[in-house]
């Protein structure tokens, strides 16, 4: 009875959820006579176009222009108003949703190589003002105040990061070394090579964490983390912790290990002083390798965190389901138990 009041209770809730996106999506687009409002990005970068979206409908005739007046976010310097930049696209009759209401206007598009920055600022906040003839009295304009935004200087900011997480990397190793331990002893596994499954989910803490930083420093808020890449990450914390219990407690006592790349698609033999290859860990970093070089990318060029294709994710989940299936007890067991039958038949034998 409980399991089907929480079915009923799921789809009143679904229901609701499509019933509010209906309602939210026929809304009409909003008119001009509502006020003139401005929408621009929270944040972006120096080499992308500032883009600006207006609900009216401005041409090239009325000679709009932008203006952006500097906003130190410490009130040491004075503000500043830069020259009047022109826009390089003016797309009318565009349509873009603000706040769940569509709304209809122009889109504009401008460059900022023109406007100066110093090149070894990090970051700046500015308050856009766009302005516009009328046409009908050539000498009186429009004005438009937008909301203050962050343009992060490429180079500088991305090597401002990089500092950032090496720093906290460093602090990582200092309190390792003080623990008498080193601090690639992280990585390691418990047959004392390098886990490939620590070396992930530290890869992806290190990367995900830079991005995430990267953006909430730009927009000055935690940024919107999509619900794949969460998925994905948990798929390799529980790889890592289900490696780490199902593998073996002990190092073997004739091995004595090296850090080294190649453990990364090789296993530990306690049989022996060799390792031997492994062709799920090397399928998991392939995947691995891949999904890291995406994400950087995708989320720099889209400047937002990518959201990782659910195809990905299960492409991600099924190659960790493979890397984990030899280390589980059961699979140990089957596997075991050949050379046990042939060691009884040796001793019969005897």
């Amino acid at each position: 009875m409980s399991r089907l009041f929480v079915i009923i209770l799921s789809f009143v809730f679904i229901s609701t959820g499509y019933a509010d996106e209906s309602q939210t999506g026929n809304k009409p687009p909003q008119d001009e006579e509502d006020g003139i409002q401005m929408t621009i990005p929270e944040g972006q970068f120096l080499s992308e176009p500032f883009e600006v979206f207006i609900n009216q409908d401005i041409s090239k005739s009325m000679n709009p222009k932008l203006i952006l007046i500097n906003t130190p976010l410490f009130a040491l310097k004075k503000k500043s108003e830069d020259g009047k930049l022109l826009p390089q696209v003016i797309a009318r009759n565009q349509k873009k949703i603000v706040n769940n209401i569509e709304s209809k206007g122009t889109l504009l598009l401008f460059s900022l190589r023109q406007y100066s920055f110093q090149s070894y600022e990090i970051l700046r906040q500015v308050k856009p003002i766009l302005i516009w003839d009328n046409p009908e009295d050539p000498e009186e304009s429009h004005q438009a105040v937008g909301s203050p935004t962050n343009i992060g200087n490429d180079i500088p900011f991305l090597i401002f990061i990089l500092i950032i997480i090496g720093f906290c990397v460093s602090v990582i190793a200092i309190w390792s070394k003080r623990a008498n331990k080193s601090a690639l002893d992280l990585l390691l596994g418990n047959d004392g090579y390098l886990s490939l499954s620590r070396t992930q989910v530290a890869a992806w803490t290190i990367v995900v964490g830079g991005v995430v930083f990267g953006f909430g420093l730009l927009m000055l808020k935690v940024p919107e983390i999509p619900e794949s890449l969460i998925a994905l990450m948990g798929f390799s914390l529980a790889t890592g912790g289900i490696k780490y219990y199902t593998g073996s407690k002990n190092k073997p006592g004739n091995v004595k290990p090296e850090f080294s790349l190649a453990n990364l698609i090789c296993e530990g033999d306690p049989d022996s002083n060799m390792p031997r290859t492994s062709l799920p860990k090397a399928q998991m970093l392939f995947w691995t390798v891949l999904m890291l070089y995406l994400f950087i990318i995708k989320s720099i060029t889209d400047s937002k965190l990518w959201e990782v294709p659910w195809e990905m994710v299960a492409l991600m989940g099924m190659s960790q389901a493979a890397y984990l299936s030899p280390h589980l007890p059961g699979v140990r067991k089957e596997e075991s138990a050949p050379d046990s039958a042939n060691n009884s038949d040796t001793e019969e034998q005897k």
